[in-house]
């Protein structure tokens, strides 16, 4: 357990430890073959109890995926890093959802991954109390997105804790102090409203666990510490308005990838563009070598003019500006897949999750990141793909008896 806290904590803090010049691999997609080595050693002589049905729809979307890309006349380069994206998070739910370990294990990996999360966290919580802004300080986490993401699910696995009797009800409420008041202190929507979706299925189904005085106190801080945010809420809600006013929908990135998403089924009767052509790392990347990553956007960018939206182009990337192409996942799903390869991949989804009584809050954690990749790439971020992907399916695959 020693190793795996120590792992999980690199897995964390990776970007911030190599900024702090702590000599650690700089290696493109090191944090995804850590992940790989942590299920490898997690895995490895496990019991395997597979899910046929689950297994044949990711080899129905597997040969989909290739078929479709091949008669788009997609780049190798472009396919292949998408490809490695994209399926890397589906094989590592169904792995997990495989696995059948004892139930104790797998709480305690559950533990003491909320425990890293949170001892990352402390940092940003310092800083803010010191008037630091955590949306542009996150600290550990590599940014604001993925440390609100991290919060929320955080906050999930220690309801799921509590209702596995692995924890106390005082010891839960210290852990998700922390956590909470991160997600209020951010401000940011998507994370709030899912925190509040947290705490109505804890108050609907698990309130019984929890003596009235718990309830409460939980109840008037959340309600507190958001009436304290208020003014920062309204603040930011009014700063998106006016930027959707001055941009409109053709200039605004998040909602001009949706639509473009759907027009390319609609021109494309369903089929998509094919893996690696739009909204995928891959869409974005001509070649990488000895010297690098060189950016080039796949034509379609250019056939439905999204080669210059919001400031992003091929120039500024190659030149290390930091582009917005990517800040949302589903689009990518949807306009390369089509909709019979998303039907598939949420197909696959849908049979990977549970909601029986013993098994929601686990689905609540991945559901959790997918209802963040409506604005953000987090559903193949490493970090998530590991704490909510994998965890989550262990729980879910967990023995019972």
């Amino acid at each position: 357990m020693i190793l795996f806290s120590i792992l999980f904590f690199l897995l964390v803090s990776y970007e911030k430890l190599a900024i702090l010049g702590i000599g650690i691999p700089s290696v493109i997609g090191f944090k995804h073959l850590l992940v790989a080595l942590i299920v490898f050693l997690i895995s490895f002589g496990k019991e395997l109890k597979v899910d046929y049905r689950l297994l044949i729809l990711g080899l129905l979307l597997l040969i989909y995926i290739l078929v479709s890309s091949y008669l788009s006349e997609i780049s190798p380069t472009s396919f292949f890093i998408s490809f490695l994206f994209m399926i890397y998070p589906i094989s590592i739910l169904i792995l997990g959802r495989s696995l059948h370990l004892s139930r104790g294990f797998v709480n305690r990996l559950i533990y003491r991954s909320v425990l890293v999360a949170i001892v990352c966290a402390v940092p940003a919580l310092f800083f803010q109390l010191l008037g630091f802004d955590l949306r542009l300080n996150s600290w550990m986490y590599r940014e604001a997105g993925a440390l609100g993401s991290a919060m929320v699910v955080t906050v999930i696995f220690c309801i799921y804790l509590v209702k596995e009797n692995h924890i106390s009800n005082k010891k839960f409420m210290y852990l998700v102090a922390i956590p909470i008041f991160i997600v209020l202190a951010s401000v940011l929507k998507k994370n709030l409203i899912m925190l509040f979706l947290v705490f109505f299925t804890l108050y609907y189904f698990e309130r019984h666990r929890f003596s009235k005085k718990q309830v409460t106190l939980l109840s008037v801080a959340l309600v507190a510490g958001v009436l304290i945010m208020t003014p920062m809420i309204l603040i930011n809600i009014q700063d998106n308005i006016d930027y959707f006013g001055n941009v409109g929908s053709d200039g605004h990135i998040r909602i001009a990838m949706y639509l473009t998403a759907i027009n390319i089924n609609f021109h494309t009767n369903g089929l998509g563009s094919g893996l690696g052509s739009f909204g995928s790392l891959g869409s974005l990347v001509s070649s990488i070598g000895s010297s690098g990553i060189v950016y080039e956007l796949s034509d379609v960018y250019y056939q439905y003019g999204l080669n210059n939206i919001a400031g992003n182009s091929a120039e500024k990337l190659n030149q290390g500006e930091a582009g917005t192409l990517l800040d949302t996942f589903w689009p990518h799903i949807i306009g390369e897949l089509g909709v019979i390869g998303s039907l598939l991949y949420l197909s696959i989804l849908g049979r990977a999750l549970s909601f029986r009584s013993s098994d929601y809050l686990p689905s609540l954690a991945i559901i959790s990141v997918y209802f963040d990749g409506l604005f953000l790439i987090i559903p193949e971020s490493p970090l998530f793909i590991f704490y909510s992907f994998f965890l989550a399916s262990l729980a879910l695959g967990v023995k019972r008896a």
